[in-house]
Protein backbone atom coordinates (compact mmCIF):
# COMPACT_ATOMS: atom_id res chain seq x y z
CA UNK A 1 0.00 0.00 0.00
CA UNK A 2 2.96 2.40 0.56
CA UNK A 3 4.48 1.26 -2.17
CA UNK A 4 1.24 2.46 -4.34
CA UNK A 5 1.21 5.43 -2.62
CA UNK A 6 4.93 6.39 -3.13
CA UNK A 7 3.98 5.30 -7.03
CA UNK A 8 1.37 7.50 -7.41
CA UNK A 9 3.28 10.47 -5.72
CA UNK A 10 5.79 10.11 -7.82
CA UNK A 11 3.69 9.74 -10.71
CA UNK A 12 2.12 13.35 -9.57
CA UNK A 13 5.67 14.68 -9.38
CA UNK A 14 6.91 13.70 -12.60
CA UNK A 15 3.20 15.32 -13.91
CA UNK A 16 3.87 18.39 -12.36
CA UNK A 17 7.64 18.48 -13.57
CA UNK A 18 7.26 17.95 -17.17
CA UNK A 19 3.91 20.45 -16.92
CA UNK A 20 6.19 23.24 -15.73
CA UNK A 21 8.90 22.55 -17.96
CA UNK A 22 6.40 22.41 -20.48
CA UNK A 23 4.83 25.99 -19.09
CA UNK A 24 8.77 26.75 -19.22
CA UNK A 25 9.47 26.45 -23.30
CA UNK A 26 5.58 27.15 -24.75
CA UNK A 27 5.18 30.30 -26.18
CA UNK A 28 3.79 32.01 -23.71
CA UNK A 29 6.53 33.28 -22.17
CA UNK A 30 7.12 36.72 -21.78
CA UNK A 31 10.19 38.13 -23.95
CA UNK A 32 12.66 39.70 -21.50
CA UNK A 33 11.83 43.41 -22.01
CA UNK A 34 14.63 45.68 -23.56
CA UNK A 35 15.87 48.69 -21.14
CA UNK A 36 14.81 51.95 -22.64
CA UNK A 37 17.60 54.33 -23.18
CA UNK A 38 17.62 57.26 -21.31
CA UNK A 39 18.66 59.44 -24.27
CA UNK A 40 17.48 60.09 -27.53
CA UNK A 41 19.40 61.38 -31.23
CA UNK A 42 18.60 63.07 -34.43
CA UNK A 43 19.13 60.65 -36.78
CA UNK A 44 22.61 61.80 -37.87
CA UNK A 45 23.64 62.35 -41.47
CA UNK A 46 26.08 59.97 -41.84
CA UNK A 47 24.48 57.15 -40.40
CA UNK A 48 25.80 57.27 -37.15
CA UNK A 49 23.85 55.17 -34.63
CA UNK A 50 22.74 56.71 -31.18
CA UNK A 51 24.99 56.89 -28.47
CA UNK A 52 24.76 58.51 -25.52
CA UNK A 53 27.63 60.36 -26.40
CA UNK A 54 26.03 61.27 -29.75
CA UNK A 55 23.09 62.55 -27.64
CA UNK A 56 24.88 64.37 -25.35
CA UNK A 57 26.90 66.29 -28.10
CA UNK A 58 23.35 66.86 -30.08
CA UNK A 59 22.13 68.24 -27.01
CA UNK A 60 25.05 70.23 -26.14
CA UNK A 61 25.01 71.90 -29.43
CA UNK A 62 20.68 72.40 -28.73
CA UNK A 63 21.29 74.59 -26.36
CA UNK A 64 24.29 76.61 -27.56
CA UNK A 65 21.91 76.80 -30.45
CA UNK A 66 18.64 78.06 -28.18
CA UNK A 67 21.26 80.83 -26.20
CA UNK A 68 22.34 81.99 -28.89
CA UNK A 69 19.05 82.67 -30.61
CA UNK A 70 17.82 84.56 -27.07
CA UNK A 71 21.05 86.46 -27.66
CA UNK A 72 19.91 87.71 -31.15
CA UNK A 73 16.37 88.23 -29.92
CA UNK A 74 17.58 90.25 -27.05
CA UNK A 75 19.52 92.55 -28.77
CA UNK A 76 17.05 92.76 -31.77
CA UNK A 77 14.82 93.95 -29.46
CA UNK A 78 17.01 96.10 -28.19
CA UNK A 79 17.91 98.04 -31.37
CA UNK A 80 14.40 98.08 -32.69
CA UNK A 81 13.55 99.93 -29.61
CA UNK A 82 16.55 102.25 -30.15
CA UNK A 83 15.99 103.06 -33.70
CA UNK A 84 12.14 104.10 -32.70
CA UNK A 85 13.60 106.32 -30.22
CA UNK A 86 15.95 107.78 -32.78
CA UNK A 87 19.41 106.24 -32.21
CA UNK A 88 22.11 106.41 -29.06
CA UNK A 89 24.89 108.28 -29.13
CA UNK A 90 26.74 105.08 -27.66
CA UNK A 91 25.71 101.52 -27.34
CA UNK A 92 23.19 100.83 -23.86
CA UNK A 93 24.02 97.88 -21.35
CA UNK A 94 21.46 96.49 -23.03
CA UNK A 95 23.62 96.09 -26.27
CA UNK A 96 26.55 95.55 -25.10
CA UNK A 97 25.08 92.29 -22.88
CA UNK A 98 24.03 90.69 -26.12
CA UNK A 99 26.48 91.93 -29.03
CA UNK A 100 30.23 92.50 -29.17
CA UNK A 101 32.95 93.38 -31.51
CA UNK A 102 32.12 93.81 -35.17
CA UNK A 103 28.57 93.34 -35.06
CA UNK A 104 28.22 95.92 -31.83
CA UNK A 105 30.38 98.78 -33.58
CA UNK A 106 28.15 98.36 -36.76
CA UNK A 107 25.11 98.80 -35.17
CA UNK A 108 26.44 101.29 -32.71
CA UNK A 109 27.48 103.16 -35.99
CA UNK A 110 24.40 103.13 -37.19
CA UNK A 111 22.33 104.44 -33.96
CA UNK A 112 24.69 107.03 -33.17
CA UNK A 113 24.15 108.28 -36.78
CA UNK A 114 20.32 108.57 -36.08
CA UNK A 115 21.01 110.43 -33.24
CA UNK A 116 23.01 113.20 -34.03
CA UNK A 117 21.02 113.83 -37.22
CA UNK A 118 17.63 113.64 -35.25
CA UNK A 119 16.52 110.70 -37.47
CA UNK A 120 14.06 107.88 -36.23
CA UNK A 121 12.50 104.91 -37.78
CA UNK A 122 8.80 104.24 -37.55
CA UNK A 123 9.05 100.78 -36.23
CA UNK A 124 11.76 98.17 -35.74
CA UNK A 125 12.63 94.75 -37.60
CA UNK A 126 10.69 92.08 -37.73
CA UNK A 127 12.61 88.56 -38.11
CA UNK A 128 10.87 85.90 -40.15
CA UNK A 129 12.76 83.72 -40.24
CA UNK A 130 16.14 81.92 -38.28
CA UNK A 131 18.08 78.98 -39.75
CA UNK A 132 20.87 77.38 -37.87
CA UNK A 133 24.00 77.33 -40.21
CA UNK A 134 26.72 75.36 -37.40
CA UNK A 135 26.86 74.75 -33.57
CA UNK A 136 29.54 73.76 -31.65
CA UNK A 137 29.31 73.99 -27.48
CA UNK A 138 31.13 77.69 -27.77
CA UNK A 139 30.12 79.41 -31.15
CA UNK A 140 26.86 79.55 -33.24
CA UNK A 141 26.40 80.51 -36.76
CA UNK A 142 22.78 81.39 -37.81
CA UNK A 143 21.44 82.33 -41.12
CA UNK A 144 18.52 85.43 -40.56
CA UNK A 145 15.87 87.02 -42.52
CA UNK A 146 15.24 90.31 -41.18
CA UNK A 147 12.37 92.38 -42.79
CA UNK A 148 12.70 95.70 -42.54
CA UNK A 149 10.11 96.52 -45.68
CA UNK A 150 7.56 98.51 -43.40
CA UNK A 151 9.93 100.65 -41.87
CA UNK A 152 10.21 104.37 -42.89
CA UNK A 153 13.02 106.60 -41.98
CA UNK A 154 11.60 109.89 -40.99
CA UNK A 155 13.75 112.94 -40.39
CA UNK A 156 12.96 115.85 -37.32
CA UNK A 157 9.79 117.45 -38.94
CA UNK A 158 8.73 113.88 -40.09
CA UNK A 159 9.90 113.43 -43.96
CA UNK A 160 10.36 110.23 -44.76
CA UNK A 161 13.88 110.24 -45.90
CA UNK A 162 13.75 106.49 -46.84
CA UNK A 163 12.98 102.99 -46.34
CA UNK A 164 13.99 99.76 -45.14
CA UNK A 165 14.38 96.50 -47.19
CA UNK A 166 14.28 92.63 -46.53
CA UNK A 167 17.59 91.01 -46.29
CA UNK A 168 18.71 87.79 -45.69
CA UNK A 169 21.88 88.18 -42.84
CA UNK A 170 24.26 85.41 -41.69
CA UNK A 171 25.73 86.09 -37.86
CA UNK A 172 28.01 84.26 -35.26
CA UNK A 173 27.53 84.15 -31.88
CA UNK A 174 29.88 83.33 -29.67
CA UNK A 175 29.93 81.54 -25.71
CA UNK A 176 32.81 84.61 -23.67
CA UNK A 177 32.49 84.95 -19.80
CA UNK A 178 29.39 82.73 -19.57
CA UNK A 179 27.41 85.14 -21.78
CA UNK A 180 26.27 84.35 -25.59
CA UNK A 181 27.32 87.61 -27.75
CA UNK A 182 26.39 88.10 -31.39
CA UNK A 183 29.98 88.87 -32.41
CA UNK A 184 30.02 89.19 -36.70
CA UNK A 185 27.09 89.49 -39.15
CA UNK A 186 27.72 90.07 -42.98
CA UNK A 187 25.40 89.58 -45.92
CA UNK A 188 24.18 86.11 -46.04
CA UNK A 189 25.29 83.95 -48.76
CA UNK A 190 21.99 81.96 -49.40
CA UNK A 191 19.17 83.78 -49.33
CA UNK A 192 16.93 82.68 -46.87
CA UNK A 193 14.06 85.52 -47.56
CA UNK A 194 13.52 83.94 -50.88
CA UNK A 195 12.06 80.70 -48.87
Amino acid sequence: MLRERMGKFTSVLTIIGITGLMAGCGSNQAAAPVPTPSYSCTPDASGAPCTAELAAAQAEEAKAYDEAVHAYREFTKERNRLVVAGGAAAPTPEMTKYASGQYLGDVASDLALLEKHGYHGTSGLEIMQIVPVSATRDSVVLRICENGSHIKLLSESGQTLGAGNMASVEIKVNRGEGAWRVSEGNASKEDVCGL
